[in-house]
């Protein structure tokens, strides 16, 4: 499974788990802003996940990957998944 097919995967497996996956753009806000980076956060009670269209797809996957461990690991562990997922999910840690 290449990055790309990975992180379509793991995009799936958050919005299934009840988590809001939001892609922004990512470029930098006006001058002396710093660009948008991916991110897990709360807005109004909610774990949401932004990514963003200019960090690397490892960089992406790294904040999904998070937070499904951190937001969603008992509704992971409940549900049947690809060794190659819950390998990089470290559920079998």
């Amino acid at each position: 499974m290449n990055e790309v097919e990975l992180l379509q995967e793991l995009i799936a497996l958050a919005d299934a788990a009840g988590l809001t996956v939001r892609p922004i753009r990512g470029g930098a806000g006006g001058e002396g802003e710093p660009s948008a980076t991916s991110a897990v956060c709360r807005v109004r009670g909610e774990t949401w996940i932004v990514l963003s269209g200019t960090d690397s797809a490892a960089a992406r996957i790294a904040v999904v990957v998070l937070a499904l461990r951190e937001h969603a690991r008992d509704w992971l562990e409940s549900r049947y998944l690809a060794p190659a997922l819950r390998d990089r999910l470290g559920l079998d840690d």
